[in-house]
């Protein structure tokens, strides 16, 4: 029984440990990347909290130009820290199926990234904010029709 209790004692400390780690204090940093908005928009969407402990909010839009698709966030408030990644993922707030764009590029602001136009926006159509170090959903928006 000491045994089992130990271990339970254990990983809540890993866990809380974990849980920490991903709300470490960061300085706020801004961008204002622009994209050409004349560009077709295909898809739009809303940032919505990955848990209580983590925040995101902002719109995000994917725009086609002749050689790619870029996603843009527009009017983004979350975290970059401790290495928070954005991802296209056929699931909200999983990353198991997802192809990741990279970091998060300020706590706040307009920023994009661009991928290939053969990503299928029917089969990928989540924006996923995810710590990678930690295992931690930061934040999610469904794609939807303009």
């Amino acid at each position: 029984m000491k045994t089992y209790l130990n271990r339970v004692a254990i990983v809540l400390v890993v866990l809380s440990l974990s849980a920490y780690s991903c709300k470490k204090k960061e300085e706020n940093s801004v961008i204002d990347e622009t994209v050409d908005t004349n560009l077709p928009k295909l898809k739009q969407g809303t940032l919505s909290d990955g848990d209580p402990s983590h925040k995101s909010s902002g719109q995000v839009q994917v725009f086609q130009s002749v050689n790619n698709r870029t996603l843009q966030f527009n009017n983004f408030l979350g975290s970059t820290k401790p290495d928070v990644r954005v991802y296209l993922s056929t699931q909200s707030g999983n990353i198991g199926n997802a192809i990741e764009l990279g970091a998060v590029k300020a706590t706040q602001g307009n920023f994009n990234y661009t991928f290939d136009n053969q990503v299928d926006l029917s089969t990928y159509k989540f924006v996923v904010l995810w710590c990678k170090q930690f295992g931690v959903l930061f934040g999610k928006a469904e794609l939807t029709n303009p």
